[in-house]
């Protein structure tokens, strides 16, 4: 079971790493996010294990696809190819991106992209105006 601290502590890091966008930069290593929030890597390594259960690689990647997920929606990226999307996340590689999509969502990037459309269509035009 999670300490309530632990937890306190890993929302407070979650949410530094969303709101400075430090998960934007491909090659953030533990060290230097440790360094930037003046805080102890094995700390930082320790409440994403314990927390998030996953490593550091795999949390950041985590984050990096819900953003991704994010871009997708904004009407003004329909047409954007995929991988644009992928990199303004911060994957540094279409491998990268592909994979840590799918072991996410359990769909590839465009899989999920179509499934997001169908929704949207499904939908009607009424919803999307609903909020004028």
């Amino acid at each position: 079971e999670v300490k309530h601290e632990d937890q306190r502590a890993f929302d407070k890091l979650q949410a530094s790493i969303v709101e400075n966008k430090y998960f934007k930069e491909p090659r953030l290593t533990l060290q230097e996010l440790a360094d930037r929030l003046e805080s102890d890597a094995r700390e930082l390594s320790r409440l994403i294990n314990t927390v998030s259960q996953r490593n550091f690689s795999d949390f950041i990647n985590h984050i990096r696809v819900g953003e991704t997920k994010r871009l997708m929606a904004l009407e003004e990226n329909k047409g954007r190819p995929l991988l644009n999307l992928g990199l303004d996340a911060g994957f540094n590689s279409k491998s990268a991106f592909n994979s840590s999509f799918k072991k996410e969502t359990g769909m590839t990037p465009g899989e999920y992209r179509r499934q997001l459309a169908e929704k949207n269509a499904a939908a009607g035009p009424a919803t999307k105006n609903a909020g004028n």
